[in-house]
């Protein structure tokens, strides 16, 4: 479990793009199924991995 949010820490929070993520383990975190499994779905994703950020009209956030 700590591993796999390690992983999306990499890709949501430290400031990576998504290559530069998937470099960064592919690089530094050993092989488990559950790394490969997360790097193939990535590498497979033709739409992206995530739905893009968008405002609520009205919110001046």
């Amino acid at each position: 479990i700590n591993e796999i949010q390690d992983i999306y820490r990499y890709i949501y929070v430290k400031g990576f793009n998504v290559t530069q993520a998937v470099r960064y383990i592919e690089a530094n975190m050993s092989s488990t199924p559950e790394r490969d499994e997360i790097l193939a779905f990535i590498a497979k994703s033709t739409r992206g991995i995530m739905k893009g950020y968008t405002r609520i009209p009205g919110n001046s956030q």
